[in-house]
């Protein structure tokens, strides 16, 4: 945590060791008896300007509510009223050791399922090895057995992403061209779009970065891709849904629980970059009957990122496609 004079900043990044300065729990500085006023005191996390969080100057100094911290950096915060007890808790990002190239392929590596959106069914399961091969088994009636596979080599690349960024293009070229399959050499090219937790298994949002010249643009007329791959991930251990909250997420997961509440599984990203904020992890909300539903999701949106407000509850009061701005009067 640090401070920048010239913007008059407060900088939060993660992951990185403490520095103690010596004023730690001083709470001798300042009028504290004086009142608490809103502040507009900015502060950013790992580079993202957050506007979410309430601050309030007391006496001179800002203060921020613990858990708007809690809900930003990754700890769960509560409080039990029976005991006059408050709860942290630490949560480790489930995916927070994807740093290097390296890590990401060791991600990428392994049996990864393709949920299909509706009237499709060609991609059935897609293996990448850390060798750098890949096999995708795909749905064909026409054929003996009704699964053929398709063989190939997968790298990555970078396409958006910065020379010290991690690569954001997966390449899947196929070992041969198909006679059935004129022009086409390759499974396609996928932006990585978001990666996340959901259920205990990992989850990839992948975008076509080609249009028409790969298998996979023959057989879909879609160009998101969201593939799931089994994990041994503890499927409870997520934080809890945002309170009182504006914010953008990715759609991981939407179904009609047992009470018949339609439940939606949001992963919070940032809404000018789609970037994810805080945790790799999707966290469930109830979709409450009488929500402003701008656009009503459902389970052919997976991947896709939708602005959302909850209340005092955390149940979905506003969905809506994509980021409106928190300012914006019509919202």
């Amino acid at each position: 945590m640090g401070w920048d004079e010239a913007t008059r900043t407060v900088s939060i990044v993660t992951e990185l060791p403490y520095s103690p300065d010596g004023t730690e729990l001083d709470v001798t500085r300042g009028d504290m008896a004086s009142t608490a006023v809103p502040s507009t005191q900015t502060i950013r996390i790992d580079g993202v300007t957050r506007s979410d969080l309430s601050v309030y100057n007391i006496g001179g100094n800002n203060f921020f509510k613990l858990r708007d911290l809690g809900d930003a950096l990754g700890f769960f915060v509560d409080y039990d009223a029976a005991t006059n007890t408050a709860i942290v808790e630490s949560r480790d990002d489930p995916l927070s050791h994807i740093k290097t190239e390296a890590d990401l392929v060791q991600f990428l590596s392994g049996e990864w399922s393709y949920v299909e959106p509706i009237g499709y069914g060609m991609l059935v399961e897609l293996t990448l090895t850390e060798d750098g091969r890949y096999t995708a088994r795909c749905n064909t009636p026409d054929v003996p057995g009704g699964v053929t596979e398709y063989t190939g080599t997968w790298n990555l690349e970078r396409l958006y992403a910065g020379p010290n960024e991690l690569p954001d293009l997966l390449v899947l070229p196929l070992d041969r061209q198909y006679e059935e399959f004129p022009g086409m050499t390759g499974l396609g090219d996928f932006i990585i779009s978001n990666i996340g937790e959901c259920h205990g298994g990992c989850r990839m949002a992948l975008v076509q970065a080609n249009n028409g010249d790969s298998l996979f643009s023959f057989f879909y007329d879609v160009f998101r891709v969201v593939m799931i791959k089994a994990g041994s991930l503890p499927e409870d251990d997520h934080s809890p849904a945002q309170k009182n909250a504006h914010f953008c997420a990715v759609l991981w997961d939407c179904y009609e629980d047992e009470n018949g509440n339609e439940i939606l599984w949001l992963d919070e990203v940032d809404g000018d970059t789609h970037k994810n904020i805080g945790r790799h992890e999707a966290v469930p909300y109830t979709l409450l009957p009488t929500a402003d539903l701008r656009y009503h999701p459902d389970r052919t949106d997976c991947g896709n990122v939708f602005e959302v407000q909850t209340d005092a509850n955390g149940d979905i009061t506003m969905i809506n496609w994509d980021w409106v701005a928190v300012n914006n009067e019509e919202y």
